[in-house]
């Protein structure tokens, strides 16, 4: 977020990697396949960073969504049949707030 100003950059990147692969933590040469990614600034005024990256995770879980329905529809013929989905987030704060069993603040998040 920009000091003094509601506006927030947003970056997303969805991976996909082999089936093969655990779930959970990769390991440093597993051979990953960037499917979509997204950089622009959000559309939505956020009043605070946390705020930002919350909506910037919502955004690419449903990226993520998104294209695990459509691989499930064209190759399993069920878009039901989702693939496992992991997230990753370089915020600390968000990690520990989704891990707890609290409330989000503000209501709006």
């Amino acid at each position: 977020m920009k000091l003094g100003a509601p506006t927030a950059h947003t970056g997303v990147a969805v991976f996909a990697s082999p089936a093969t692969g655990a779930r959970g933590f990769l390991s440093p040469d597993t051979q990953l396949t960037l499917l979509a990614y997204a950089s622009h600034r959000q559309r939505r005024v956020t009043h605070s960073s946390f705020a930002a990256e919350v909506y910037t995770m919502l955004k690419g879980v449903l990226m993520a969504l998104e294209l695990a329905s459509t691989q499930a529809h064209v190759f399993a013929g069920d878009a039901h049949a989702l693939a496992s989905i992991d997230v990753d987030t370089d915020n600390l704060s968000l990690y520990n707030t989704l891990d707890a069993a609290g409330i989000v603040q503000p209501k709006e998040v």
